[in-house]
Order: structure tokens, then C-alpha cells, then sequence
């Protein structure tokens, strides 16, 4: 942003502080929330003081001398750090710190606001508000600070005290020994009208509402014991909280910031507190081990993948201990190809890292190893992925949405069991997808009478891409145009069953003279995958005296796959 825009932002600041400072001691407010604020005043002209130095600076284009007039913002949540200043004390998710990067996007929303009447940014983000409802009005800061100005709404504790109410509750201490009292935003007050202020810039879409053609998660808990040492380490723990809690210690020799991290280091691996420890059998890193194996080797035959999430202990390469080169070690030792074992951090640049995402949707690197923060958003390696492990807990739910993101998502190929279908009609043909029409409505309801969901857990396609002039049969020609197509399909997905929907699939892919009308229902066996053939659901409609009969191949269907299919019933 240009210098002058810059420092007219920094000055209004200034002049809001101050002001809050002058409001306070006219108000005999406490020392602390003075002295707080003398220390934001201090920040602040602290960088005026910088900006107003320019005599190393060197002559650049800004922001404004780019012609941008639209700026989109994709995973804006991590943009919740801005600048804020509060009267309050001791509440429990105001942030202390900014971040420049928050500031300077500020700035640009600021001046896109003038040159588009608030119509000049878009913020899009699956996790909006991570951990209190001040990221809310963060949000509002950002696309909306015009209409908090005309509401008087723009000082944080004024927008606070119309919306929100501190709740002071006690909770459980971190150390897990007692209780204690904490202030928290815990309660929305007017919230219609917060609602319809906020909706003047957000469209929310929930993954319901999407409805979005996602896999079928299924998961797992996998529940381990501590050792002896990590219970004796535990009460450890508890002593040093305790110890700091009286005062007892001095804060730079312990605190509970360094409790807290112990507490978690040793929760994930007894060996991070103490390398010199045994490494403990039953461990959940040992249950982690084991649980990957495990897919690694079920997942051999159509080179399945798998995610691995933990934020503690990440590779440092130099010769530390650590969980994620202890996991690729065993991994290695069971037999699994050092080549497929892959750590995100290794790609250290952009190119790097959409070579290594290449391979894995690929299936040469089956395990893949990393951060939330650097394998969390932009991670789109999901079509092989057969499982996700998280071995610690973040501390936001919404980096746990993200991880979840990663696998349960658009573009998964992990399907047993594959429909195909003749080609596309006119509805099909308009929105790019098999059968939506009259026949995919009764084709979907006799799928759910078996418990199938074309977006959970099978694969649809057609021996045809294109719609054949006036919805005819389509031609041998026409087929063997596309059946490399098609071909392509069943290599990439694998089915063990396959499933040929009318007497053009049938025909094609189980024997050319196959008569539908008597031969629906039986299984064949080529080149290692079960096939049948099926009535079409729109020979169905023409003679709906035929639905006793199509509904018992769905029988027979799902008794076969519950005889030879892994997950497809999970």
C-alpha cells in the first residue's frame, strides 16, 4: 500500500487509543487496562515512527498503481490476527498479537471499499470463526467496517457489549487437578440482528446443504494405555502446575506454557520428554504403525493412499528424535518401499510440492506425512486416499476440519463396486453427470433400497461420453471411440464388481450376444473382476412389471458384495 494510505490507518489507530486511554482514566478505569493500552499506544507509534523513516527505502509500485479493483481471498481464516485494542481484561479469546500480513490486507480492503462501494473483496474460508466469536467481528472489520462505522460499532468492546456477554464459569485447570475461574465470550445477545448485518456479506453453505458427491468416512478410535513411566511423568506434570499456580517458581525457569507443551509431548511419545527412554510397545505411535501398515498392505492392489497428520515432533534433520522419521523407520522394516514414504516438509517450494501431490494421485507415493499447517489447505491428493491418521489433537477444531477436508472430499476413486451405463441423455448431457433423468431418480431409489449411494460408495459411468442424436442406441463405432475412455475408468478405479446397466453395456463388456431379458442377474467372471448385467432402469419405466425382477439382481448384488468387497458396506 502506498505511504500515505499507510499512515492514515496508523494514525486513526493512534487517535482511537488515545482516546480510550483518555476515556479510561476519566473514568478511574484500572491501572491495567491503562497500562495495556499505553503499551498498544507505544506499538503503534512505534511503527508510524518506521513508516515516517524513509530515508532506506526504495521506490516500488503499490498497491493502488496495479489497477486491482477485486481481490479474493481463498482460506481467509488465516487472516483473524488484525490489529484490536480492548478496555476488557482477562477474557479468554481476545487475541494479544496481529499479524503485518492481517494489518496490510486491512488496508486493502479498506481501499477497495472506496473504489467499489464494499463490493471490492471476497473472503472464502471453510473454518470462518476457529476459536471465539471476536474472529466474527474480525470478519465484519474486513468486508463491513463501513456499516460498523455507521453503527457506532467499529471499537471492539462497543460491537462486544451489544453482542456478546462474558460468562465467568469455572472450568478444569490445564493441569487436570483442580478447578479454576475463567472469563469467557459465551453468549450471543441480539442475535437476529447480528445475523442480518452479517448476512449482507456472507453466503453460508453447509456440507448438508452442498450435498456435495463426497466418500463415506468411517472412523476409528484406536484406544491405548500409558506406560508406567508416562503415569509417573503425568504427576510430575501436575507437581510443576501446581508449583507455578503458588508462585512457587520463576516464570522463566517454568511455566505453564512449558507444562502444557511437556503435557502434550509426552501424551504423543515418551521418548520426546527423555530420547533415552524405551521405546514403549503399546504405544499409540506403535498403534499408529500398525493401523498404516495395515492399509498399506490392503491398498497394494490398486496402490491406495493414505494421509498422516501430526503437529508435534515434525522432522528437523539433525538427528533428534522424532515421531515422523520413527514411523517411516518401522514402516520400512515391515516391508513398505522407501520410496513410497514421503514427508511433506521435503517439498520445500511450490514446484516441489505439486510434483510430490502429482505422485500421490498417482500412487507412487502411498503415504504421505505432514502439518495441519503445511497439509492442511491446498492438499488435493484425494483420489486414491483410503485413509487419514491424526496422532495428536490440534488445538482448533477447525484444523481438524481440515484434516478431515483432505480425504472427505469431491474426486475420490476408491469405489468396489462400478455401474455402467449406455450414454448420455439430454438431462445427462446438460449436466455433465450419469443418469440424472427419470431413469438415475428410480436407478438411485433401488440403489438406496441396498444401501448404495452413487456419492459414497460406488462409480458411475457410461460407454459413451456424448449424447447420441435424438437419445438412440449408440453406435459400435461410437463405442469403440470411447471405450479407451472407459478403459481408463475401470484401470484407474479397480472395481471388483462391475455392473452393466441395459443390453449396450452388456453386450460390450460381457458377451456380444447376451440376451438381457433372460441372462440379468448372473455372474460372470473376466480377468479377475465380477460381472452382471442389469435391466436399465429406463426398460424398467417402459414395463414396470419388470421392477420385481430388477430388484432382485440388487439383491443378488448386495449379497456378493458383502461376500467379496472390504469397505463398500463400512
Amino acid at each position: 500500500m502506498s505511504i500515505e494510505r499507510q499512515r492514515a490507518i496508523l494514525e486513526q489507530q493512534l487517535d482511537e487509543v488515545t482516546e480510550g486511554i483518555a476515556e479510561l482514566k476519566k473514568n478511574r478505569g484500572d491501572n491495567f487496562s491503562v497500562k495495556q493500552l499505553e503499551r498498544t499506544k507505544k506499538s503503534v507509534k512505534q511503527k508510524l515512527d518506521k513508516l515516517n523513516d524513509q530515508s532506506k527505502k526504495d521506490d516500488t509500485v503499490t498497491f493502488e498503481e496495479l489497477g486491482v479493483d477485486r481481490l479474493i481471498i481463498d482460506e481467509s481464516h488465516y487472516y483473524k490476527n488484525l490489529f484490536l485494542f480492548t478496555k476488557m481484561r482477562n477474557v479468554g479469546g481476545i487475541a494479544q498479537t496481529e499479524a503485518m500480513k492481517s494489518s496490510d490486507l486491512f488496508m486493502k480492503c479498506r481501499y477497495l471499499d472506496e473504489l467499489t462501494g464494499g463490493r471490492g473483496t471476497v473472503f472464502a474460508t471453510g473454518t470462518p470463526i476457529s476459536n471465539s466469536m471476536v474472529e466474527l467481528y474480525t470478519i465484519q472489520r474486513y468486508l463491513q467496517y463501513n456499516t460498523l462505522v455507521q453503527n457506532n460499532l467499529q471499537h471492539f468492546d462497543a460491537w462486544a457489549s451489544t453482542f456478546g456477554e462474558t460468562i465467568t464459569a469455572v472450568e478444569l485447570t490445564p493441569e487436570g487437578t483442580g478447578y479454576r475461574a475463567k472469563t469467557r465470550f459465551a453468549r450471543f445477545y441480539n442475535l437476529p440482528e447480528l445475523m442480518a448485518m452479517f448476512k449482507e456479506i456472507a453466503d453460508i453453505k453447509t456440507a448438508d446443504m452442498l450435498d456435495l458427491p463426497v466418500p463415506k468416512a468411517v472412523f476409528h478410535n484406536i484406544s491405548v494405555k500409558p506406560s508406567e513411566i508416562q503415569r509417573d511423568m503425568v504427576a510430575g506434570l501436575a507437581e510443576r502446575a501446581e508449583r507455578v499456580r503458588n508462585g512457587m517458581v520463576d516464570a522463566r525457569v517454568d511455566n505453564m506454557l512449558k507444562i502444557t507443551n511437556d503435557g502434550r509431548k509426552l501424551a504423543l511419545d515418551q521418548r520426546l520428554i527423555n530420547p533415552l527412554l524405551p521405546d514403549f510397545e503399546d504405544s499409540k505411535l506403535n498403534a499408529c504403525v500398525d493401523a498404516m501398515f495395515e492399509t498399506w498392505e490392503r491398498g497394494s492392489e490398486k496402490r491406495l493412499t493414505q494421509l498422516f497428520f501430526c503437529d508435534l515432533s515434525t522432522p528437523k534433520n539433525d538427528g533428534s528424535f522424532n515421531v515422523y522419521d520413527d514411523i517411516r523407520q518401522k514402516l520400512i522394516a515391515r516391508g513398505v518401499p522407501a520410496d513410497e514414504i514421503k514427508f511433506i516438509h521435503e517439498a520445500d517450494t511450490e514446484a516441489k510440492k505439486l510434483e510430490l501431490f502429482k505422485k500421490v494421485r498417482r500412487g507412487d507415493v502411498r503415504i504421505l506425512m505432514g502439518s495441519t499447517q503445511k497439509m492442511g489447505a491446498g492438499t488435493n491428493v484425494q483420489n486414491k486416499l483410503a485413509a487419514s491418521s491424526d496422532l495428536d489433537c490440534p488445538w482448533r477444531p477447525s484444523d481438524l476440519e481440515q484434516r478431515l477436508g483432505r480425504s472427505i472430499r469431491q474426486g475420490n476413486e476408491n469405489a468396489e463396486v462400478m455401474f455402467i451405463g449406455e450414454g448420455p441423455g439430454e438431462n445427462e448431457d446438460l449436466q455433465g453427470e450419469p443418469f440424472v433423468g427419470r431413469a438415475g431418480k428410480l436407478l438411485d431409489k433401488m440403489l438406496a433400497a441396498v444401501d448404495l449411494d452413487r456419492n459414497k460408495n460406488i462409480y458411475i459411468a457410461n460407454m459413451v461420453k456424448c449424447r447420441p442424436p435424438k437419445n438412440r442406441d449408440p453406435k459400435p463405432e461410437e463405442q469403440e471411440m470411447c471405450i479407451e475412455w472407459l478403459r481408463t475408468q475401470v484401470r484407474m478405479i479397480k472395481p471388483k464388481i462391475i455392473v452393466c446397466l441395459g443390453r449396450i453395456a452388456a453386450a460390450r463388456l460381457i458377451k456380444s450376444d447376451i440376451k438381457i431379458t433372460k441372462e440379468h442377474g448372473q455372474w460372470i467372471e473376466k480377468n479377475g473382476v465380477l460381472m452382471m448385467a442389469m435391466l436399465h432402469p429406463a426398460a424398467i419405466l417402459r414395463d414396470p412389471r419388470r421392477k420385481p425382477d430388477a430388484f432382485d439382481d440388487f439383491l443378488k448384488l448386495r449379497d456378493k458384495i458383502n461376500e467379496v468387497c472390504n469397505h463398500t458396506y463400512e
